[in-house]
């Protein structure tokens, strides 16, 4: 999908973000398969409120999702990204269960810039999420091109 959108608009800036439910990691095999699902099923509901209509996710990791924004640049993106945090650093209950949940949401973007492949946004992505699980007070990194600096935006409740 990332493929096909950066060949149809080459030119055109987009960002990706890799969300990774740190709070999931061990999680997810020691409950049962019913509760998991409905767990990634209100995650990936909290994921697409905060997104709009032509924005993509994807599964990406047992504990993580991709999330494709066309026609976004960083200043936005991170916007989204704080958005998409805030969302999911709300705890989920599962009340059959008597459990709740703390996601500990973390984000890793990257923004397209017409040099580097689809490998190398995802790459980046990647990077900054990595950044993200080392730095407990800025849990959202975005990684822009044109901009060898990374960017750090504390979440409004920091």
């Amino acid at each position: 999908m990332l493929d096909d959108e950066l060949a149809r608009r080459p030119d055109e800036v987009m960002s990706v973000g890799i969300v990774e439910l740190y709070g999931l990691q061990d999680l997810l095999e020691t409950i049962p398969v019913s509760a998991a699902q409905r767990l990634l099923r209100t995650v990936t509901d909290r994921l697409r409120n905060e997104l709009r209509g032509n924005d993509a996710i994807g599964r990406w990791s047992e504990t993580s999702f991709i999330v494709m924004l066309p026609a976004t640049p960083g200043s936005a993106a991170n916007r989204t990204f704080d958005r998409i945090y805030q969302s999911l650093v709300q705890a989920i209950p599962l009340d059959e269960y008597g459990v709740t949940i703390n996601p500990d949401p973390r984000v890793g973007g990257s923004v397209y810039s017409n040099d580097i492949s689809s490998v190398e946004l995802v790459e980046q992505a990647e990077s900054a999420l990595e950044q993200a699980r080392k730095d407990n007070t800025h849990p959202i990194y975005i990684w822009e091109m044109k901009n060898p600096f990374w960017v750090q935006k504390t979440s409004e409740t920091d």
